[in-house]
């Protein structure tokens, strides 16, 4: 630093002292500093073209010729110090200027007391101030100095926890060497930038417990603040359970219901899902013991009016009811119901269901989650609404007025049944046997003869695919020669014809629509001249799951 005076501004620059001379361009020198000066002159005064730039780089000292070269245009120390002051160069400044006492121009946050900085994000506060010499900037944090911020912009990465707090900017300047000066900028409060709780651990849906027993529910979410919980059973809050578990200590029947975690802070809060407890009391059960009557009902929902198809449903239903055969089930296994059907298969299944009897409820298709868990039937509209949807407790609550001894509801999901070395006999209940026989009943063909060609086939009629009972698969046999024609009296029913081999299959869908008995005529044609040649008429009557009157509304009275 130069202590005498500094020149006036009227002097020409090569008529400068030889110290200050001296020490103009050895800091103009320093890391190409003369350039920008050069350019300045450039841009404004059209001299120093980027061939003289070249030619000063190639002198042992650049910033010697260029202060000769604008000297012996006459430009005074006055002109020179506005282009150093415009390129921002206040260490040579310092060496024209007399000592300009510092002062902060702009100050941190922008005239804000405190700042939100979302977590993870970049904090910039900058604090600007002007003095000659230029001074020196130190950021603190509190009280601790934060010895990488040396800038007149702090800058923090990825902000967290750790970060909050009081900022500001000690600006130090030192004047000829021995005289120092400190200016203080505004401190500004930074903080996290709230955020709602999000919660990422629910409480698990359904808990069984016996007496006695400890049960622990979790809840977990996170937030800024940091989430508060607190734990609820049915509407009335649990004093002191306030943390993320909720553990229960020998549980009593008293215990049962729902439970609910309360998660908030200053910013938000917001609501677990349901977790219902259930108490089960404990029973032997021998070998020895002969099961109940088992009954099972299976919807599987692929083909939807207003939602996308979907592909596995029907052979999910089709896996499901050969298992549940094997170990006893009387199944019945339905397809592509609308919300009336639904509930009206619900009804027909609770009727077939006895006191003390094993029931099985199985449902694949589209669903949502609403508190409540709910199965969208075929006619559900683009939008889930409740109330165009079957609700699991629904279905819970009318089968459990059956009283049965136990009960398995399973939706969206595939069944994996575990190996058994013994199968206990099964107490059949009468009024369930003829009632499930009626529901199954089938036209009993065997063999028929085509008129006019007197020609003879085989005939098997089942549920299509071995198990949905609303849909009938007729198997025809030897006509491969034959090309068919086939006409039905109900037009709510859809049917369709497939080959395979010499086998006609005739496949009619949705037979729980119709109301009337079913006839369907099959018409032999020649396959060169298209001309009738023969005919055969089923009257089949109301086979299968039409029995159940599924096309009821859903108002209708029960006690049939």
């Amino acid at each position: 630093m130069v202590t005498k005076k500094a020149p006036h501004s009227d002097v020409i620059v090569t008529h400068l002292e030889f110290e200050v001379a001296r020490s103009l361009t050895a800091v103009l020198d320093k890391d190409d500093c003369w350039r920008l000066v050069a350019e300045y002159f450039n841009k404004c005064y059209g001299i120093f073209s980027a061939s003289d730039i070249r030619t000063f780089q190639s002198k042992l000292s650049p910033s010697e010729m260029l202060l000769h070269e604008i000297g012996n245009r006459f430009c005074t120390v006055g002109v020179l110090c506005e282009v150093l002051k415009h390129c921002q160069l206040y260490d040579a400044l310092s060496l024209l200027k007399e000592p300009e006492r510092v002062v902060i121009t702009h100050q941190p946050g922008d005239g804000e007391d405190t700042m939100y900085i979302p977590e993870g994000t970049t904090l910039q506060l900058e604090c600007t101030a002007f003095g000659l010499p230029p001074p020196r900037y130190v950021w603190f944090q509190g009280n601790e100095e934060l010895r990488e911020q040396t800038s007149s912009i702090l800058v923090i990465r990825d902000f967290s926890i750790q970060d909050e707090g009081e900022y500001y900017c000690c600006v130090t300047q030192v004047i000829d060497g021995d005289e120092l000066y400190q200016v203080y900028s505004h401190r500004v409060n930074v903080e996290l930038l709230p955020v709602p709780p999000t919660i990422h651990e629910q409480p698990v849906p359904h808990v069984v417990f016996r007496e006695g027993d400890i049960v622990t529910l979790s809840c977990m979410a996170t937030g800024h603040p940091e989430p508060q919980y607190e734990w609820f059973k049915e509407n009335f809050k649990l004093p002191g359970e306030e943390t993320s578990t909720l553990t229960l200590s020998g549980v009593t029947p008293s215990c049962q219901g729902s439970y609910r975690c309360y998660v908030h802070n200053k910013s938000g809060a917001v609501w677990s899902n349901q977790s219902n407890l259930t108490m089960v009391s404990l029973f032997s059960v021998t070998s020895a013991t002969p099961s109940k009557e088992k009954v099972a009902l299976l919807i599987g929902n692929d083909t939807y009016k207003d939602l996308s198809d979907l592909n596995t449903p029907s052979n999910d239903v089709a896996t499901i009811a050969a298992i549940l055969k094997d170990i006893g089930f009387k199944v019945i296994a339905l397809h592509n119901l609308t919300l009336n059907e639904m509930r009206n298969a619900v009804h027909e299944f609770c009727q077939l269901l006895p006191q003390q009897g094993y029931g099985f409820f199985y449902f694949v298709g589209h669903g949502f989650e609403f508190q409540e868990k709910y199965m969208l039937p075929v006619d559900a509209p683009g939008s889930y609404l409740r109330c165009n949807s079957l609700c699991e407790k629904e279905v819970i609550r009318d089968v459990m007025e059956v009283k049965p001894r136990l009960f398995l509801i399973l939706l969206d999901m595939c069944l994996k049944v575990p190996g058994r070395c013994w199968h206990a006999g099964c107490v059949r209940h009468p009024e369930t046997e003829t009632r499930f026989q009626k529901l199954m009943a089938l036209p009993a063909v065997d063999t028929i003869v085509f008129d006019n060609v007197l020609w003879q086939s085989e005939v098997k009629i089942q549920p299509h695919r071995g198990c949905f009972h609303n849909s009938l698969d007729i198997r025809i046999t030897n006509m491969a020669r034959w090309t068919v024609a086939c006409y039905m009296t109900c037009e709510k029913l859809e049917f369709k014809l497939h080959r395979e081999g010499d086998v006609l299959v005739i496949t009619i869908h949705n037979l729980q629509k119709t109301k009337m008995p079913i006839v369907l005529s099959v018409t032999l044609k020649n396959p060169e001249t298209q001309k009738e040649t023969g005919s055969y008429t089923f009257d089949l009557g109301h086979p299968l799951i039409t029995q159940a009157h599924l096309w009821f509304n859903c108002d209708r009275h029960r006690n049939t």
